[in-house]
This record gives structure tokens, sequence and C-alpha cells, in this order.
């Protein structure tokens, strides 16, 4: 929940949160929880036939986000919407293997996000807010498994380059709020999918988007539900006679996650 600026005498439980805020003042938050997640990559464009998709139907998931306005400690108004955050998620013992094979491959997963934020109340339930940063998502997988079987050809990804979006956080009723968000990232780097190996010449971008319902437990905990999807568009660009061919790719996760907020 966010109280407006002009009302100054009025001291909400999510002010108090992590840390004591100037009155009428939002100071951030601190969650943590698990996520499940699934992701999709496939090759478009009569790829190769030597090329392999990828599918993972569920994955689990440690979640840690965090939000902080400094400035909100000693004053409210325009100084003090603007902040910082960082969102992480680690996955736990996710391991790929071949259809119909027993073969697994180590696999790490990551995504790390994080920038400024700024967060402006509207009115006394609704406020908007902008965020500009960095993202960085990993999907490396081994060249080998444990008994020794050589990995298909499914490139290791690592996604990263600036990211910038806009969201909004609304109070539906007493202690339930609700928050989405949306993103666009351009995408600097894509790790050995773009080497010489494979695409050396591949672009890509991102779109992503998410929600949350917030509800408040005890003074100064909140339970959150949250869902998000992230899908990158890459464009291959192959050169003619190389090993792999296709024209694009698409990467696309979808989670949901539980977390406790403070």
């Amino acid at each position: 929940a966010q109280s407006s600026p002009m009302e100054t005498t009025r001291s909400t439980d999510d002010e108090k949160r992590i840390g004591t805020a100037a009155p009428g003042a939002w100071l951030g938050r601190l969650g943590v929880g698990f996520r499940g997640f699934s992701r999709t990559f496939q090759w478009s464009g009569n790829p190769s036939n030597n090329l392999a998709d990828y599918n993972l139907v569920l994955g689990p998931s440690i979640a840690v986000d965090a939000q902080w306005f400094p400035l909100a400690h000693f004053m409210t108004g325009l100084p003090s919407y603007f902040g910082a955050y960082v969102d992480s998620h680690f996955a736990l013992g996710v391991a790929s293997h071949l259809a119909q094979d027993e073969s697994k491959f180590g696999t790490k997963i990551e995504r790390h996000r994080l920038g400024l934020l700024f967060r402006m109340p509207l009115v006394s339930i609704l406020s908007v807010q902008a965020h500009a940063g960095y993202s960085t998502q990993t999907y490396a997988i081994a060249q080998k498994s444990a008994d020794g079987t050589t990995r298909p050809n499914i490139p290791s990804v690592e996604f990263n380059g600036p990211r910038a979006g806009i969201g909004l956080h609304l109070t539906i009723i007493g202690p339930l709020s609700f928050e989405a968000l949306g993103g666009f990232q351009l995408v600097t780097g894509q790790g050995e999918l773009a080497s010489e190996q494979y695409f050396p010449k591949a672009t890509a971008m991102s779109v992503d988007a998410s929600a949350a319902l917030s509800l408040r437990l005890a003074n100064q905990i909140h339970l959150r539900l949250g869902f998000d999807w992230t899908r990158y568009f890459v464009t291959l660009s192959a050169a003619e006679g190389a090993t792999f061919f296709a024209t694009s790719a698409a990467d696309q996760t979808l989670a949901a996650s539980l977390a406790l907020e403070w």
C-alpha cells in the first residue's frame, strides 16, 4: 500500500517495511521465496536437423528480491521516490536429459536483475513506477553427462544487456494489494549461442511481464504470490554454408512464485 504524499500524518504498515520511514513515504521491501518455472527453446525457419530444441516442464528455484528508497528515511516528496532494486533467481538441482535417455547433463540456471527505480504515488491507493538497469539470464548445460554422453547441439545461453520497464501498484482493499510490471531488454550478449561454433552474427531482444498479489499477514510481514513471463527473440543471421542453419529462435520462461516479504 502507498499513502499520498499530502497525508503527512498517515502511517501504514507498508510504510514501516524494512525500517522507519518519514511519514507518507515508501521505504521498499525485502522478499525471499520459492519459484517454479518452465523453459522452452525452439529453432524456426527450416532449422538444421542436427539442432536440438529444449523443453523443461518444471524446475525449482530460490527467489530473492529487494527494493530500497534510501531518501525516504528522511523526507517525503520527489526525492523519496528514487530508489534501487535487485531481483535474483537460482535454480535448485536441475539436470537436463535427452528424450528417452537416462543420460543427465549438469545445468545451471540463474537470472539477475538490478538497477534504479522511480515510484510515484498518484492517489492514496495507486502508484506508478519506472525502472532501468541491467539483466542477465543464464541457461548453461554441461558438454558431457556423468556417463560421458556428449551434449546434443543445444547451445548454452547467457542473455545480458540493459533493461527498462514500467509498472503500477494498487491497493485493492485493506491488506490486499496488486502489482503489475512490464519490461524490455536490448540483449548485447548471448553466450555460446553467438559463438563461432553456432551463430556468431546472432542478435536478440526480450520482453517480459509480471503480476503479483500481496497479502499482509502481520505487522511488516506479507505473503506474495507472483507470476512472470519472459521471451527472448533471437535473429540468427546464419552464414551460407555454415554447420548450422536456422533463421530465428525463441527462448521462453513461465514462472510462479510464493514469497514472504518484510
